[in-house]
C-alpha cells in the first residue's frame, strides 16, 4: 500500500492557511469585529496623573519647552496649561490651571526700586532675594502681593508680580 502523505502538498496547505488566517485577523482588527470588538478606535482623552502638575517638572522633562510656551500672565495672575507627561494620550480641554504662588516675583519697594525674588520651596509663599545670600524673606500672599501691604508701617515693600519665568527640575 502507498503512503498517502505528500510533505510538499503539506507544507503548501500549511502556507496558505496561514496567509487566510493572517488575512481574517486583519479584516476583523480593521473592522473592529470578533475579539477586537473592545479595542479602542482613537487616542484616549488624557487623565489628570498623565499631567506634569509643576511646570518645572514639565519644563524639565521636554526640553523644547520655555516657560513662555506653558505659562503666561493675565491681569497680575499667572496660569499654567498643563503639559501631557506621556505621549500615548490626547490632551483635553481645561488643562489650564492658576498657579496662586509663582516662583519667581518683582517685588516693589517703598522708593520704587523693583528687585527679583525667588520661592524658597515650591508653592510657599517666602522668596528670597535673586543673587543675594543673607537677604531677609519676604513673604507673599497670592501672586505675589506682600503679605504686610497696607497693615505694616515697616514693611517695605508696596507691590508684587510674577515673573513669567521658571526653574526646569531634571528627571531623575
Amino acid at each position: 500500500m502507498e503512503s498517502v502523505f505528500n510533505l510538499p502538498s503539506f507544507l503548501i496547505g500549511l502556507f496558505l492557511g496561514m496567509i487566510i488566517l493572517i488575512i481574517v485577523w486583519w479584516v476583523c482588527f480593521i473592522t473592529n469585529t470578533f475579539v477586537f470588538q473592545y479595542c479602542p478606535t482613537e487616542t484616549p482623552l488624557c487623565g489628570g496623573v498623565q499631567y506634569f502638575n509643576n511646570p518645572g517638572d514639565a519644563l524639565g522633562n521636554d526640553r523644547g519647552l520655555t516657560a513662555g510656551n506653558i505659562l503666561y500672565i493675565e491681569n497680575g495672575v499667572m496660569f499654567y496649561q498643563r503639559v501631557p507627561a506621556t505621549n500615548n494620550c490626547s490632551p483635553s480641554i481645561g488643562q489650564t490651571i492658576q498657579i496662586d504662588k509663582p516662583q519667581y516675583c518683582n517685588f516693589k519697594d517703598t522708593n520704587g526700586k523693583i528687585t527679583e525674588w525667588k520661592q524658597n520651596i515650591y508653592g510657599t509663599g517666602i522668596y528670597k532675594q535673586v543673587g543675594v545670600q543673607s537677604s531677609i524673606p519676604v513673604i507673599a500672599k497670592l501672586n505675589c502681593v506682600p503679605d504686610c501691604v497696607g497693615s505694616d508701617p515697616t514693611c517695605k515693600f508696596v507691590s508684587g508680580e510674577p515673573v513669567l519665568q521658571w526653574d526646569p527640575i531634571t528627571p531623575t
